[in-house]
């Protein structure tokens, strides 16, 4: 540290500060504002400190005095409107301009600070001390006395500017003298701006924390001097892209693709050991393609010199590793293991690195490096074909898989890190460069831990405001909760037990709060966050029943917990249900319905499981405590008003009543509680389940259609209620049973018998069961009278906003499910749809009797010129409504282009029928391939014109909408602040003015069928179809799998010639996707499905192999379909329980395809080798999928490229992938002659075929190494043996004969020279 004597103080620079009489170091490593002191270490080396947990708390940058008067009255007036009573718009507008001067005062601070940057700091001048590691300034306290000394004021960490913060730099002998240039080791004091006369003191040292001892910085009269250690000089900015110590980095092997991690936290165990965890980088997946956040991958590069040495570090320079979360430094033992250490005085503990590209002595982020143990002389190196078995799961066998500790965090591959003797030439690492906002969050959370190891109970509500960020739960900062066990410490002070101790209440509030933190961590649909989290759940089980309403926040967390995680609702079992279902009866919390509704519920698809399970257990068994309804002359009151009971029928109240805040019974618990039960029927009811909803609706009769459409209709009712009952009615009554879309996609094969004539939309509508023949009239005329009373919407109507978006959902479903297929019923809906979706027709409130006034015609107008496209919680309501409007008119638009493709089929029909009997028409000249659209001749243009009037009038006709009023309209839309509500604007948009072309295109793969064979397929087909879309993304019951596994059945049937399974049916194949049957088997085939879990997924994996079958069957000499396949062959490869069936049908794919072939790439090859090795001969199919990769079958022609890629990846996997062939030659032989072992056999063979196929074509590289794994005496071993069966024989000939036989070099010694028919 010498070299920095006599060097002067500059403004940015980063020093430390080492205090004279504490001889220790200034620090904080609380991140908390009510836990922000500054502490000073005790009796260390000035020059080498050890002991230090993280450079960067004893980090402070040096500034000028800021401004702060606007930021201070900014501060003040936002307090001053958080505790005002009511919402004022002038107050927000008021609010809105302070932070707008607050936020241009900070850039012009920014921007000073960037002008003065490297000026000289001289003595008597007036600084700021920024600390690093929490990004706040110090500040003196003016109102709080010193833990220590009592006359004097504490001094703290607080992230904005003011006076408090400013501090005179002065030297605390006379040997200088104010004016003088600040030279580092100088030794100073700070005397303060806002209390001059007071000095920064240290105080005398004490016990700070349980783990803690040291001296406090304080205000006092009595001066300390502190010596100036420069940490850094401020790089400027060309220099930033080189390395110092101090930085943090992430390390990434290039060739792996994966980084070096480490689990635990600091002054605990350590959960992993070093490793690496694999991240590949997938177009398909975004988040792929960023450097990773997790604080796990972060490590700070440290000079071997010093700790705080922050100059660029150099290649060769002796330095350090340190892990961020555990902050233990990474060595090599002289066994080569690779572990983490606390003491920086190990030697064990330095590295060096190597440059892999000969650069400029400093090192630049992103290079690549080699990285050599000092002490040893060993290498940093990757073991590729070792996985790193998890602590967690090293006992495995004696863990249930099936139970929530099972569950894993991360399906990432992790792979063991080693010392290797030797330099290995793909072991380059690329140094990354962790991002400051980045860095920022990780010390925040980290600064939250020594609060939470000292169960302190402050800060916890500042913790969980972290999470959030603009009302969003951010992934990243719940991520670092993770990483630095912040959970699991929650968790310990969640298992401290209650009975019996002192200050009971106290500890009760703690632990709601710690359970908030848990809530807050759990919002959002972070997969990790659940799995990390789920381990727990058995212990929070455990407290349901906890004194003090705990409880219910263990409910509550629980809840998000479980949203929308498949992974963790298939692992709760019925004994757990059943626990649920006690705790809401008995408590008759709301809370409890939520836990129960995620149950029935999981993204969107329901668990039907769960749902029949929970109506016997809840509706069934024990009926009690569920709100029931009836309408008033049922139970001999007021006709027509709806009643509610909450005791089994004993009282009953109005409804309107109950849900009337300004009642004088209304009770919220009790109006809270019948939203929720409201919500959990429409869960039990999600995906048509007919048992629930018969139980519901008619058997137990919980809620019939009559009470529904009662409170739908009633006036009377708040509506946000009728809102719920119109959501039910969607649910309930109409989304049931056998109601199919018949305009979510479109029919492209027609019946030729059919075209043009009324049996046309018969045909097409054949198999639609119109299940609401009753209900349908009167649902119909309540929504046309309800749409032309509305035809605006106010902003501050908020709850019958939401009613309006329920009932243009109601419609949704009703015209998607073909109950408005008359052209009148269509033309009389579009009038106030479409007054609904117009923008201008919007409102910020309602008028009065007498219109508005002048002023609020100002506020009026102001609202529809800017203030309706913003997005606040009114202007939301409305966004949500226009969407679902937007959702019907998309129907309609396809509603118009089937009736537009209808007709254009019909013209050709009846073109086709005048040419029979010599008369001609205007479509006639299309019939022919003669037709030259492009021929400029006269009568050629002449016929042209006719066609196009003839097509022109048959789309004015049929046209719904006025284009250039619904133009305007959409792109008003596009103007609002919802993202989702732009997109969908610009997608009809894009339909409504690309409507001829799409059905020009549509109608270019039209199928007309002309046989009866033909004809009955598709309607066979277009009978299954329905059903199998709706069953396609939905957790199957038995019934449904044994339903779903038939109709897969009978489309198989379709594909083949009958009685002859090889022979594709090309005419059924076509009708089979032109109805949409590749879709739909993706889209089977994209489920996740948890292997561990088979006796929930058993039958899935029925289906599986039945949809693979089919997806087989339609690629068979087909390349189109072989094309669709290849698209997601990176989603395929990714199925797992059905891998043979897998294997076989994507053979299929290249089965005498070259183009197939040649656009696999080499990451698909990389993917389906590491299949292999984790399959083995569990799918041999696998080597014969390669197989057909590597060779083009029918063209005998073999790929190099591929070739090569195979070779490269079984060589890199060879121990697994190859494990046959590093068997003894006896155990070889054994599974050739042995009949248990047909498995390993028949992976042997395909194996063999496999290489052979590798050495085809004269490589002279693949037969070097293929001599190499099949020496030739094996070969010929086998060969000559009479015990082995002719049959198994082949591919070992194959082999002899490409890789020894016909060799790409003649001249090669292989040792065919000693065979005796070359004698």
């Amino acid at each position: 540290m010498t070299q920095n004597l006599g060097e002067f103080l500059c403004v940015g620079d980063s020093v430390c500060l080492f205090s004279v009489e504490t001889e220790g170091f200034a620090y904080s490593l609380q991140s908390s504002s009510v836990h922000s002191h500054v502490f000073i270490y005790q009796n260390q080396d000035r020059d080498k400190p050890t002991k230090i947990p993280s450079a960067q708390a004893c980090e402070f940058i040096v500034g000028l005095q800021n401004r702060y008067k606007l930021n201070k009255k900014f501060r003040k007036y936002k307090s001053m409107v958080a505790n005002s009573e009511g919402t004022i718009h002038e107050d927000e507008t008021l609010l809105r301009q302070h932070k707008m001067a607050a936020e241009a005062e900070n850039m012009d601070n920014a921007q000073e600070q960037k002008r003065q940057l490297g000026k000289r700091v001289r003595y008597g001048e007036i600084v700021q001390l920024k600390h690093v590691f929490t990004n706040k300034y110090i500040h003196t306290c003016t109102s709080q006395t010193s833990q220590v000394d009592k006359n004097n004021m504490v001094i703290m960490l607080q992230e904005y500017n003011a006076k408090n913060a400013q501090f005179r730099i002065l030297p605390q002998y006379k040997v200088k003298s104010e004016g003088e240039v600040v030279q580092i080791y100088d030794q100073i004091v700070f005397e303060s701006v806002k209390s001059p006369g007071h000095f920064i003191h240290a105080s005398s040292p004490f016990q700070i924390d349980h783990f803690t001892f040291g001296s406090e910085f304080n205000l006092g009269v009595e001066r300390s001097g502190f010596t100036l250690i420069r940490f850094r000089k401020r790089p400027p900015t060309e220099s930033l892209i080189y390395i110092r110590g101090g930085n943090i980095i992430r390390l990434f092997h290039k060739e792996l693709e994966a980084y070096v991690v480490a689990e635990g936290l600091f002054e605990d165990e350590i959960t992993e050991d070093v490793h690496f965890r694999v991240r590949v980088m997938d177009q398909h997946k975004p988040r792929t393609l960023s450097p990773p956040t997790s604080g796990n991958t972060f490590w700070v590069i440290e000079a071997e010199k010093a700790i705080f040495h922050g100059e660029i570090i150099q290649w060769e320079q002796q330095i350090r590793l340190r892990h961020m979360t555990t902050r233990k430094y990474i060595c090599i033992t002289a066994e080569h293991e690779v572990i983490l250490i606390d003491s920086n005085e190990d030697p064990r503990t330095v590295f060096r690195l190597h440059s892999v590209i000969n650069e400029r002595d400093e090192i630049r982020f992103e290079s690549y490096c080699r990285i050599e143990h000092v002490l040893t002389g060993s290498w940093l190196h990757a073991l590729k074909d070792e996985e790193y078995i998890r602590k967690q799961f090293r006992n495995e066998e004696s863990c249930n898989d099936q139970s929530l500790k099972g569950l894993r965090v991360s399906s990432a591959p992790v792979k063991r890190v080693t010392g290797s003797s030797e330099s290995q030439y793909d072991d380059a690492f690329t140094i990354q460069r962790v991002e400051d906002e980045n860095i920022r969050e990780f010390n925040y959370v980290a600064g939250m831990v020594p609060f939470l190891q000292n169960l302190i109970k402050d800060a916890m509500d500042e913790l969980q405001h972290f999470m959030i960020v603009e009302n969003l739960p951010s992934k990243e900062r719940q991520k670092l909760m993770r990483n630095l066990r912040v959970i699991d410490l929650l968790v310990k002070i969640l298992q401290f037990p209650l009975d019996g101790v002192a200050d009971e209440h106290a500890i009760i509030l703690v632990f709601k709060e710690a359970y908030e933190i848990l809530y807050t961590y759990m919002i959002g649909k972070s997969r990790k966050n659940a799995l990390y989290f789920a381990k727990y759940i058995e212990f929070f089980q455990t407290q349901f029943t906890q004194k003090g309403g705990i409880g219910l926040n263990v409910a509550q967390m629980i809840v998000e917990l479980i949203r929308d995680k498949r992974k963790i609702v298939d692992r709760i079992s019925h004994h757990q249900i059943d626990e649920f279902v006690g705790l809401l009866q008995s408590t008759q919390n709301y809370r409890f319905l939520d836990l129960l509704h995620v149950l029935c519920v999981c993204d969107d698809i329901a668990i039907p499981n769960n749902q029949v399970y929970i109506v016997q257990k809840w509706m069934l068994d024990k009926p009690r405590g569920i709100f029931l309804t009836a309408r008033g002359q049922d139970i001999n009151k007021q006709p027509n008003i709806l009643y509610i009971t909450t005791d089994d029928a004993k009282t009953w109240s109005a409804l309107h009543d109950f849900v009337n805040p300004e009642h004088e019974e209304y009770e919220k618990d009790k109006h809270d509680f019948l939203l929720h039960q409201l919500d959990l029927f429409i869960a039990l009811c999600k995906g048509r389940n007919d048992f629930a909803i018969n139980i519901i609706t008619k058997e137990s009769r919980f809620l019939t259609w009559e009470e529904t459409f009662l409170a739908l209709r009633s006036s009377i009712l708040p509506d946000a209620i009728r809102a719920k009952y119109c959501d039910i009615t969607t649910n309930l009554f109409v989304d049931i049973g056998n109601n199919y879309s018949v305009l979510a996609y479109p029919n492209i094969c027609f019946v030729y018998d059919y075209v043009g004539s009324k049996d046309e939309e018969k045909s097409a509508g054949d198999f639609i069961m119109k299940e609401l023949v009753a209900i349908f009239p009167v649902l119909r005329d309540w929504i046309a009278e309800f749409l032309s009373e509305n035809l605006c919407m106010y902003a501050s109507e908020i709850g019958h906003n939401m009613l309006i978006e329920q009932v243009l959902r109601l419609l949704y479903f009703l015209v998607k499910f073909g109950y408005y297929m008359d052209s009148e019923d269509v033309d009389n809906l579009l009038p106030p749809l479409l007054n609904l979706l117009d923008g201008r027709h919007d409102y910020p409130f309602p008028a009065k009797d007498k219109g508005y006034n002048k002023e609020e015609k100002k506020k009026v107008h102001a609202y529809q010129m800017t203030a309706r496209f913003e997005k606040t919680k009114e202007t939301e309501a409305i966004s949500r409504a226009k969407f679902q409007v937007l959702e019907v008119l998309d129907l309609l638009l396809t509603y118009q282009r089937n009736l537009r493709l209808q007709s254009f089929v019909g013209k050709f029909k009846i073109a086709e029928q005048l040419e029979g009997e010599g008369k001609t028409s205007i479509m006639t000249p299309l019939l022919y391939d003669t037709f030259n659209p492009h021929d400029q001749s006269k009568k050629a243009i002449g016929v042209q014109k006719k066609v196009n009037k003839e097509l022109n009038d048959m789309f004015k006709l049929s046209a719904l909408f006025d284009l250039e009023f619904l133009t305007k309209v959409l792109m008003d839309l596009s103007m609002y602040k919802d993202n989702k509500m732009v997109l969908k604007s610009m997608t009809i948009m894009n339909k409504l003015y690309s409507t001829k072309s799409c059905m020009f295109n549509i109608g270019s793969q039209a199928q007309i069928l002309l046989t009866q064979d033909s004809a009955r397929v598709h309607r066979e087909v277009l009978k299954n179809m329905p059903v199998l879309r709706r069953l396609s993304n939905a957790k199957l019951d038995d019934l449904q799998i044994k339903m779903m596994g038939s109709i897969l059945d009978d489309l198989a049937e379709f594909c083949h010639l009958p009685m002859t399974p090889d022979e594709p049916h090309p005419m059924n194949q076509n009708i089979l996707i032109s109805n949409g049957v590749l879709d739909v088997l993706f889209t089977i085939l994209e489920q996740d499905i948890d292997p561990k879990l088979m006796s929930v997924y058993g039958g899935m994996a029925d289906i599986f192999k039945k949809s693979f079958y089919l997806l087989k069957l339609l690629a068979r000499e087909n390349f189109s379909v072989q094309y669709k396949i290849m698209e997601r062959l990176d989603i395929m490869l990714n199925v797992k329980v059905v891998e043979s069936d897998l294997a076989i049908a994507l053979k299929e794919v290249f089965n005498g395809n070259q183009f197939t072939c040649l656009k696999i790439t080499q990451k698909q090859i990389q993917k389906i080798v590491t299949r292999i090795a984790e399959l083995q001969e569990k799918a041999p199919e696998f080597l014969d999928l390669l197989g057909m990769v590597v060779k083009v079958s029918g063209l005998n022609l073999t790929l190099k490229r591929n070739q090569a890629y195979v070779m490269k990846y079984i060589m890199q996997s060879y121990r697994r992938v190859a494990f046959v062939l590093d068997m003894s030659r006896e155990e070889r032989v054994t599974i050739l002659t042995d009949p248990g072992e047909i498995a390993r056999l028949r992976y042997y063979i395909s194996l063999l075929d496999l290489l052979a196929a590798c050495a085809e074509g004269e490589n002279m590289f693949i037969e070097s190494l293929c001599q190499t794994i099949l020496p030739i005496d094996d070969l010929l071993m086998v060969l000559n043996s009479d015990k082995v069966d002719n049959v198994f024989k082949k591919p070992f000939l194959k082999c002899l004969h490409h890789v020894y036989m016909k060799t790409g070099d003649t001249k090669m010694d292989t040792g065919a020279s000693e065979l005796s028919h070359f004698e």
